[in-house]
């Protein structure tokens, strides 16, 4: 007779932490948020979870005094985090707009532009799990719900970028800047070795 095992479930948290994972799905849900200029939904595959992994990079404009120009702001910082990382030939012009690095086209559907060919890794993003991922529960909120994100950067899994990362996480854990519920507490600290970052690493938080 065929063997019956019961199948294993998920626990323990080992699907929260440091993980591996590839993009399913970039969305841009924007038109869903008034205060919204960019709202961008990235479903992650991680490793130890067979529910998808989310991180979004939302938030509006800082800009000059006469609305016109966007300025330096942590949308923009987080909004680069994901574009450079993935390598994708994007940068944002001084109107908030997306446009292509080497003929400054405009690109006005950027999920569209990121996810062709990606899934089968054709695109601009591979089909492998290349990224390193901070998985986490946030604090629970007013209405009692707890949520697990993805904090919103990743990294390639190249040596360098990949200590580079942990080390950014692991000081915000350590100065208590990135605070994370473990189910009983909300937890601000994190005891593993830290390397050093200067002001401009807290610049970008």
């Amino acid at each position: 007779m065929a063997e019956f095992r019961p199948e294993k479930k998920e626990g323990g948290g080992n699907w929260l932490g440091f993980k591996q994972g590839k993009i399913l799905e970039v969305k841009d849900r924007s038109d869903e948020f008034d205060w919204a200029d960019v709202y961008l939904q990235v479903d992650f595959e991680v490793e130890g979870s067979k529910y998808p992994r989310v991180m979004t990079i939302a938030g509006s404009y800082d800009r000059t005094d006469d609305g016109e120009d966007i300025v330096d702001c942590r949308l923009v910082k987080r909004l680069y985090w994901f574009l450079d990382t993935i390598r994708s030939g994007i940068h944002i012009n001084l109107k908030g707009e997306f446009e292509k690095d080497n003929d400054e086209t405009i690109v006005t559907d950027l999920p569209k532009y990121l996810m062709e060919g990606g899934i089968t890794g054709n695109g601009l993003i591979s089909s492998e799990s290349e990224y390193e991922l901070y998985v986490y529960r946030e604090p629970p909120k007013d209405n009692g719900k707890i949520y697990t994100r993805v904090y919103p950067r990743v990294s390639k899994r190249t040596p360098t970028e990949l200590t580079d990362f942990k080390s950014y996480i692991n000081y915000l854990l350590d100065k208590g800047f990135l605070k994370i519920y473990n189910g009983e507490e909300v937890v601000s600290n994190n005891s593993d070795s830290l390397s050093s970052m200067s002001q401009d690493g807290l610049d970008q938080l």
